[in-house]
């Protein structure tokens, strides 16, 4: 399917771009530089999101708006201890919580999305 990749910094998004075409995706795949809003209206199957802490709680709303029910909402950029953190405000914002990964001090979650 098609995928679409989003980042603030133009900078990244201009890496994923010469990664997409090194990798043969580019015409699956759009990048655009700028916020998660409105313009992306999903639903989606499968919604990553590599941002802070705080910048992944502050978009839970959003990332319930954009996955469909029953798809996969993976976020990564955590430090460990806040996980715990994360996990209540996507339970919250309509996730179910399947699992975690860990890496020296930093998590993956992986969540569905009800309903």
């Amino acid at each position: 399917g098609d995928v679409h990749a989003l980042d603030i910094d133009p900078v990244a998004a201009e890496v994923a771009r010469a990664n997409c075409a090194e990798n043969g995706v580019e015409g699956r795949v759009s990048v655009a530089t700028g916020l998660l809003d409105e313009r992306y209206a999903g639903p989606y199957d499968l919604v990553v999101a590599n941002i802070s802490t705080d910048a992944n709680i502050g978009l839970a709303s959003q990332f319930a708006r954009l996955a469909a029910p029953g798809g996969l909402l993976v976020l990564s950029g955590i430090l460990d201890a806040h996980e715990g953190r994360v996990r209540e405000a996507m339970e919250g914002a309509g996730f179910r919580w399947r699992d975690s990964a860990f890496e020296r001090d930093w998590a993956l979650l992986r969540f569905v999305r009800s309903g």
